[in-house]
């Protein structure tokens, strides 16, 4: 079922989020688009998130003006906690640290923001880019996310991948 929701018009109250996040709820596993995804869950306090939740802003950022008009008057959305299995939540993060965690891969010309909401006594966040505009430059991913490898581990792969 594709997602219950007008998508002719963007979401930005708490109150429109909040109807976001149920539509999220109730819709088809397969029906993530250019203007919405979903992730059930994420570590917010983790690089590897950061990273992730920061190619997402990117992606909507650098839709064309064309494709950002099909829906939601351009807006785009990324819902963490809750997807069409139903709502986990995530822990929160304080908005003045998730900002510079993000812009360290897209930098701070791209706009966006963040808002959370508590649904069902859990805390969900949404990742709100604004709509792209025509002239708007492409948006590059700044830096590339690194795993680290504990130094004590002597496996042969291990090393390998030190070297690179």
């Amino acid at each position: 079922m594709p997602i219950a929701i007008d998508s002719s018009r963007p979401y930005l109250s708490p109150s429109e989020l909040e109807d976001l996040v149920r539509a999220v709820m109730g819709a088809d596993p397969h029906n993530e688009s250019t203007w919405i995804e979903w992730k059930s869950r994420l570590g917010l306090e983790e690089m590897s998130t950061h990273h992730h939740i920061a190619k997402h802003v990117l992606g909507f950022a650098n839709r064309t003006v064309e494709t950002a008009r099909a829906h939601a008057g351009g807006y785009a959305y990324l819902i963490i906690g809750a997807d069409p299995k139903g709502l986990l939540g995530i822990s929160p993060v304080d908005p003045a640290n998730l900002r510079p965690w993000i812009e360290r891969y897209v930098g701070s010309a791209v706009r966006w923001r963040s808002e959370y909401l508590t649904e069902q006594n859990k805390q969900v966040l949404v990742v709100i880019v604004e709509p792209p505009r025509a002239g708007d430059p492409i948006y590059p991913l700044r830096r590339h996310f690194q795993t680290t490898y504990p130094k004590s581990t002597h496996h042969p792969l291990h090393l390998a991948c030190l070297r690179l």
